[in-house]
């Protein structure tokens, strides 16, 4: 009776190649991860340029844009070692006295400095700085207070 000189390999072949597979798979997860985090983070910006559109003046479209961009990434559960908020308004009229006028456009942008561990789940070290922007036009049909 003779041995098949190839008896046992799959299962050899098996315990390189799983591992292999696992980080591949992790790996997947990681980009997804990621991706979903610069969604994130371009959704805040949208949402903090529409709050600071619907303002009346500089300092409460900054406030504005904020505390909704705060608001936005703790729902989506992004923490931020860093995050800059960041709201420029360009006139429609030429420059006016502090007050957003209809016809204007804001544009925020939010950078958010991530750590890796955190986004992944996996443990990754590292961090890196998502930016994202947004432009609004102040509502040419709003009251003005």
């Amino acid at each position: 009776m003779s041995k098949d000189p190839e008896a046992g390999s799959a299962v050899i072949e098996i315990l390189f190649v799983t591992p292999v597979l696992i980080v591949l798979m992790l790996f997947v997860v990681f980009c997804g991860r990621l991706q979903g985090a610069n969604q994130d983070v371009r959704s805040a910006s949208g949402s903090a340029a529409r709050s600071a559109s619907l303002t009346f003046d500089g300092a409460g479209a900054h406030r504005a844009a904020r505390a909704t961009a705060d608001r936005t990434l703790a729902e989506r559960k992004i923490s931020c070692a860093v995050l800059e908020v960041d709201v420029d308004v360009e006139r429609s009229g030429g420059e006016g006295q502090g007050g957003l006028s209809n016809g204007d456009e804001v544009t925020v942008t939010v950078s958010c400095t991530a750590s890796l561990a955190d986004l992944s789940g996996l443990g990754v070290g590292g961090a890196r700085t998502i930016t994202a922007s947004a432009t609004e036009v102040v509502d040419r049909y709003r009251s003005t207070e």
